[in-house]
């Protein structure tokens, strides 16, 4: 399987916009303004000089989870023609 055959975002969903529409899509403006388009600030060098833990790199990382997903069937595979019954 190949991640680039997926066809991913480029950028994120505007902010306002998602704050508009919260409600009527199940979630609160509050939610909406603290966790959505939020920078991730986290450290690991701690893990890293103290337990000498190696980790890999975030996208790889990323890559793996989402082939995960399409082998459990959470994500469709884009190579699998589905016929429309009429």
């Amino acid at each position: 399987m190949c991640i680039s055959e997926y066809p991913f975002p480029k950028n994120a969903f505007p902010k306002w916009i998602l704050w508009l529409i919260a409600p009527f899509i199940g979630m609160t403006r509050t939610y909406v303004w603290r966790a959505v388009n939020v920078e991730a600030g986290m450290d690991n060098s701690k893990s890293i000089k103290g337990l000498n833990m190696e980790y890999k790199p975030l996208h790889i990382t990323m890559q793996d989870m989402f082939i995960q997903m399409v082998d459990d069937g959470f994500v469709n595979d884009p190579t699998v023609v589905v016929k429309k019954e009429e």
